[in-house]
C-alpha cells in the first residue's frame, strides 16, 4: 500500500499545499496564520512553512537579485511534494 494512502487513512485527511504569493509585506503570513488557526480549530493537522523560515534554512545562501529569487522559488517547488505527501496542510 502507498505510504501517502496509509497516512491519509490514519489522519483522516489528505495532504495539500497552499502557496500564497505576492509582494513583501502584502499580508501573506497574516492570511496563512488565520487559515492555519481556522484549520486547527476544525481539527485538521496543519503545518505552516513561512518564506522567511525557508530563507533562513535551505535558502540561506541566496540574496534578492533576480537569479537568487528564481532559485529560491525553484527550491521551494522542489520540496513541495515532500510537504504535501505528509498529509499535512502547509
Amino acid at each position: 500500500m502507498d505510504i501517502c494512502k496509509i497516512r491519509s487513512e490514519l489522519l483522516k485527511q489528505k495532504g495539500i499545499v497552499v502557496w500564497f504569493t505576492g509582494l513583501s509585506a502584502a499580508g501573506k503570513t497574516s492570511i496563512a496564520k488565520a487559515l492555519e488557526y481556522s484549520l486547527l480549530g476544525a481539527g485538521k493537522i496543519v503545518y505552516r512553512l513561512d518564506g522567511d523560515d525557508i530563507r533562513g534554512g535551505i535558502n540561506a545562501n541566496l540574496g534578492f537579485c533576480e537569479k537568487d529569487r528564481n532559485e529560491n522559488i525553484r527550491r521551494k517547488v522542489e520540496n513541495t511534494p515532500q510537504v504535501g505527501s505528509t498529509n499535512k496542510r502547509a
